[in-house]
């Protein structure tokens, strides 16, 4: 218990007391009824009396709950300076109104001072105050009845009372002692119980131990009996080995002498291709153009017409914001021609420049994959490509025209086609291209539903200037489709071949769903991740090889990272998954394709065609896939880093060419024969 404020001096001894005035203590609360029992205690001790003086007294409990802007927080989750800064107002307030009081009894001429004590229970701190302060007279606040307000009560306390009250402490701290005592027995006894059980499970444990040695002992004699067994059998074969190794020996040097015969065909073939390269470059110098690009057909501009019916509404086959793309006839060839518009919105110049760049770009490069660039007509401002009958994915996805769906065979063969040509333009030497407008409507399928990249005219070709960077980029303007287009590309306007990438991955993703681009990364997401991707395939493309599906997802997900950084390389990464899916539907794309091509060239046999070129072969050259490509054709295929056949995407197992000297004959032979 704490005492505050004025603590009065112990009340003095029974022999004392006669010469010494008596104390009475006053027990006054912090209600606004406290001055009413000071009051009381003035009438029952006047001042004439001189007989005692009066203690004001207040036990100030601990407080439980504290008021905070309107509620009342327990004390315990409180902090500590708040708590004091509460019990330090309070106890102002109390010590405040005791002022008030001693200035009563100052006014009535009685002998008055105040007492604070701090305790956790009221009643506890009056009992240890009477004790300590040998109170003999106490004033406390009584009970209200019904037909009173309030009355006070006056006791009086002798040494006998003060000394029961002290007995009665100590039989309560000896009775809480019996009691912990007896708790501690019954805690040493359920301890007790607790380790017998411990030493009862350790010992099972043990015997369990020793039965499981024995029982791997056992097997572990068993196992020694199948290893001599096996190290017999080892070395029989061992033996054997040294006899396969002999016969080997013996074939490698029977084989030594062919091996250096076709090491000296190889030197004399290679040396024959650089210089038929060497005749090429050439020839490429003596008919290129001022700019050293223009390595095709000039049209004019009455062709285009004639080929167009003078640019007739019905053969409208494609219209964007560059231009209209209408079918024409042009030297007996089915081709298409894209008019440049000259009534966009866009500025002539940009127009002009998109034009000459699709120019440069088409005449520089080559491949199975992107659409050929036959002529152009400056004139016109039209562009002259070779027919794709199938038009574009776009409308193939969509059935445009009751066309038929896509097998998922050949969407599986239009993805690697694509992936084919993006790795092809990336590492184009000496500067990499960049499509930067791939989507849906810039492939076209042919007829035997090949597909190939069209709209170039947005393309950036990245220059030696930035070679010396570890990411190679090109800051421009974010030109293309919104929904295909590379987020990191809108913000920074660096354009990188990880840009395409993007493009790519939600090619892929409507290719696998058949859905539009909004909202496509999304649902695949959620699909992927709750492992219900089949509900979202595009199911009339038939059945998706369930494992196959969720590859490409993945992979189409991982080319839409938003973060540049995190997409995977096009031909280390995404290639190594696709090229395993192609083997099933290879044969039977192949055969549909050269079918088409037997069509379209009307009667021609299927065999004298290049695969490549989709022409009649000068030159065939069988490479190591069996098939007979035009001898420049399948060179520049494979000078351009491709190590995999371009019919059947397998892995050609050589670079080696050779001569179809029979093919070459009967081509020659039909030529002559179709001349007469």
């Amino acid at each position: 218990m704490d005492a505050a404020c004025d603590s009065p001096e112990p009340e003095q001894s029974s022999s004392e007391s006669g010469e010494k005035m008596k104390k009475v203590y006053v027990a006054v609360g912090a209600g606004a009824d406290s001055k009413a029992m000071v009051l009381w205690a003035l009438h029952k001790f006047p001042r004439d009396s001189g007989a005692a003086s009066l203690v004001l007294l207040h036990v100030y409990p601990q407080p439980k709950l504290i008021p905070i802007m309107g509620a009342r927080i327990p004390a315990s989750q409180v902090q500590e300076q708040e708590l004091i800064a509460y019990k330090k107002m309070e106890l102002q307030t109390i010590s405040d109104t005791l002022d008030q009081h001693l200035l009563l009894c100052a006014q009535e001429k009685v002998q008055a001072e105040k007492l604070v004590v701090e305790s956790e229970d009221v009643a506890e701190g009056l009992v240890q105050l009477i004790a300590m302060h040998h109170v003999t007279a106490l004033v406390m606040g009584a009970a209200a009845d019904k037909h009173y307000t309030k009355y006070e009560i006056v006791k009086e306390f002798d040494e006998a009372d003060i000394k029961f009250q002290h007995m009665l402490r100590e039989l309560e701290s000896v009775k809480k002692q019996a009691y912990e005592e007896k708790h501690g027995r019954e805690k040493a006894e359920q301890d007790l119980f607790q380790a017998f059980q411990k030493a009862r499970v350790s010992e099972n444990m043990y015997l369990g131990e020793v039965k499981q040695k024995n029982e791997i002992e056992e097997k572990l004699a068993t196992v020694m009996e199948e290893i001599e067994s096996l190290t017999e059998t080892t070395d029989g074969l061992c033996a054997k080995l040294q006899e396969e190794r002999k016969k080997r020996s013996a074939l490698e040097k029977r084989t030594a002498h062919s091996d250096r015969i076709i090491k000296d065909l190889l030197l004399q073939r290679d040396k024959a291709v650089r210089e038929v390269e060497a005749l090429h470059a050439k020839k490429g110098e003596s008919s290129a153009t001022a700019e050293g690009t223009m390595h095709i057909t000039e049209l004019s501009s009455s062709e285009i017409k004639d080929a167009t019916n003078n640019f007739d509404h019905s053969l409208k086959i494609g219209e964007s914001v560059y231009g209209s793309v209408y079918k024409g006839f042009l030297r007996h060839t089915n081709v298409a021609i894209k008019k440049l518009n000259l009534e966009s919105t866009q500025p002539e110049s940009q127009s002009q420049s998109q034009f000459n760049q699709e120019i440069e770009i088409l005449s520089r490069v080559r491949h199975p994959n992107l659409v050929t660039l036959i002529g152009a007509c400056k004139d016109a401002q039209a562009l002259v490509y070779e027919y794709m009958p199938n038009g574009s994915l776009d409308d193939r996805l969509a059935c445009k025209d009751n066309s038929k769906p896509l097998s998922w065979q050949l969407r599986t063969r239009i993805i690697s086609h694509v992936c084919s040509a993006l790795i092809f333009l990336h590492s184009n030497k000496p500067h990499s291209i960049v499509h930067s407008d791939l989507k849906a409507s810039n492939i076209l399928l042919d007829g035997n539903n090949v597909a190939k990249l069209s709209g170039f005219g947005v393309c950036r070709m990245i220059t030696d200037e930035f070679r010396d960077t570890t990411t190679l980029y090109r800051h421009t303007h974010p030109k293309g489709s919104f929904v295909y287009i590379d987020p990191e590309y809108v913000m920074t306007g660096d354009l990188t071949p990880l840009s395409d990438v993007y493009s790519f991955g939600i090619v892929l993703l409507r290719l696998l769903t058949g859905r539009p681009g909004f909202g496509l990364l999304r649902d695949v997401q959620r699909a992927v991740e709750k492992g219900c991707l089949g509900a979202i395939l595009d199911s009339s493309a038939g059945g998706w090889p369930a494992m196959q599906a969720e590859q490409l997802a993945r992979v189409g997900l991982k080319c839409c990272e938003i973060r540049r950084k995190n997409r995977p390389d096009l031909q280390k990464e995404v290639w190594t998954v696709i090229e395993p899916m192609l083997k099933p539907a290879s044969i039977m794309l192949c055969s549909l394709s050269f079918k088409s091509v037997s069509e379209d060239l009307g009667g021609v046999p299927p065999y004298f065609i290049c695969p490549i070129l989709q022409d009649v072969m000068r030159e065939p050259l069988i490479a190591a896939d069996g098939f007979t490509y035009e001898a420049e054709a399948i060179r520049e295929w494979i000078d351009s880093g491709h190590h995999t056949s371009p019919m059947t995407n397998l892995e050609l197992l050589h670079r080696d060419l050779l001569p179809n000297h029979a093919l070459r004959s009967a081509i020659q032979e039909w030529l002559q024969t179709d001349a007469q």
